[in-house]
């Protein structure tokens, strides 16, 4: 899932008011069929649901380390609150905050073939945890 955009800043070494919106229709796949079936009813339902939305919560120092973000995941019109190990990163004179966003996908009405909803699935059952990466860089 690629990034549709993303915001953020940062005042006195401290990361605030960051928003992360990703496009559910860039989704992609070297398995035929499978681009279909993600973005359809069964999982992301792109045409009702275009975006996917990371909002943080708090300010995060940046002197500290680990860096951890507290905000809230939006899939599917679903909120829940997560936190997101963070990177933050000064390379020619321009800042990127990078991260992966894990979560389990049956708490967005994801529950196609999970093994937390359905028996007997045998090598059909899919794992529930998926993980989105992301990187902003400052212009």
């Amino acid at each position: 899932m690629k990034l549709k955009s993303g915001i953020y800043k940062i005042t006195n070494d401290t990361l605030k008011n960051t928003e992360i919106i990703f496009d559910v229709a860039s989704i992609s796949s070297k398995q035929d069929g499978l681009v279909n079936h993600l973005t359809g009813e069964d999982f992301f339902y792109y045409k009702k649901y275009p975006t996917a939305e990371f909002i943080l919560l708090e300010a995060i120092s940046l002197k500290n380390k680990p860096l951890t973000a507290k905000g809230i995941l939006t899939i599917k019109g679903i909120s829940e609150e997560i936190v997101v190990p963070i990177n933050y990163l000064l390379v020619d004179k321009k800042i990127s905050i990078e991260g992966k966003i894990s979560f389990d996908r049956t708490r967005f009405n994801i529950k196609y073939n999970s093994k937390s909803f359905f028996d007997n699935l045998g090598d059909k059952a899919i794992k529930n945890t998926i993980d989105i990466g992301f990187k902003l860089v400052s212009n």
